[in-house]
């Protein structure tokens, strides 16, 4: 029974990626820029199978980020901003350069303008600061943020073209591919929260359960199959 044993531990280990990946979706489904991540399974043959074999096994092979738009709130703060034609914003983190829709944006003790708790990038890759004693910036279409007639810099924005990873709460990177740059407007006195809606949260959470118990029922009817297997053979 070893192989039974295999597939039904592999569709659990599945299951519990999947349920990982939805929870995670639904304790941010009110959070501002963020994007749900999906699992996807594969189902495949041992290296040693048959083509007529049915002992298949099942792996959660990958999770990608769903890039779909969420949901726009009015706001109406000035600093409160939403690049268009799902671009990105451009942030500076410890580990490099990285994106975010999360435009709320707020200004920190060293004056920095700041998308996602990280320090917005303007077209020229630097960092946006504003003059001492200054009053709140504006920023306009075009994503030029000024402080009354001084430019401090335009927003940057990209499209993201590759494999898109989570580097933080409402911050990704590119594990593959390229970040070209936007000219997509930006509105202001809105933000874009979470793609990932709670009831279907809910929903995905009670289907990935039950399929997670189901595959833990079979790998307890194996185990009791093989100590069976074991009792028949020391009686003979």
């Amino acid at each position: 029974m070893a192989d039974g044993l295999y597939i039904g531990m592999t569709a659990a280990v599945a299951r519990s990626a999947q349920l990982d990946a939805v929870a995670d979706n639904l304790a941010n489904a009110q959070t501002v820029g963020f994007k749900a991540e999906r699992a996807s399974f594969e189902t495949f043959l041992a290296s040693n199978a048959t083509p007529d074999t049915d002992k298949r096994s099942v792996a959660a092979v990958a999770t990608a980020i769903d890039l779909r738009p969420g949901a726009m709130t009015n706001t109406r703060n000035p600093l409160d901003v939403l690049p268009q034609d799902n671009s990105w914003f451009v942030v500076k983190t410890d580990q490099g350069v990285a994106y975010t829709r999360n435009g709320q944006l707020k200004v920190d003790s060293d004056l920095r303008l700041l998308a996602g708790g990280f320090p917005v990038l303007d077209r020229g890759g630097a960092e946006i600061t504003l003059p001492p004693n200054s009053p709140p910036p504006t920023i306009d279409a075009q994503g030029q943020v000024r402080v009354g007639q001084d430019l401090l810099g335009e927003l940057d924005r990209v499209t993201l073209e590759g494999q898109v990873e989570r580097r933080g709460e409402g911050i990704y990177g590119l594990r593959s591919g390229e970040a070209v740059q936007s000219t997509a407007a930006i509105q202001t006195g809105v933000v874009e929260l979470s793609n990932s809606n709670a009831l279907q949260g809910a929903i995905d959470m009670i289907s990935a359960q039950r399929n997670f118990e189901s595959a833990m029922q079979a790998l307890q009817t194996y185990r009791r199959m093989d100590d069976k297997a074991i009792e028949v053979g020391r009686t003979r």
